[in-house]
């Protein structure tokens, strides 16, 4: 998946986007983006949550998932 892809967020209250992939793994890095959080990609109809997304790192140790760091894959 190339940097083109766009990327939405929701917290179930609020949506956000769209990121790049870029953004999406800093939102993630920082903070700001949660495992909890769901993810959809450019559809905004099939919702996933963060944790499930390879190549995302949280903040925190507990919360990290496996990285691919080329790709974002469902």
């Amino acid at each position: 998946m190339g940097e083109s892809q766009q990327w939405y967020v929701t917290d179930e209250e609020r949506t956000w986007g769209p990121f790049s992939t870029f953004d999406l793994r800093k939102l993630s890095q920082n903070g700001e983006l949660l495992p909890t959080h769901y993810v959809s990609k450019d559809d905004k109809e099939h919702w996933q949550r963060a944790s499930r997304i390879n190549g995302l790192e949280f903040e925190s140790e507990s919360d990290t998932c496996s990285a691919t760091w080329g790709q974002l894959e469902w």
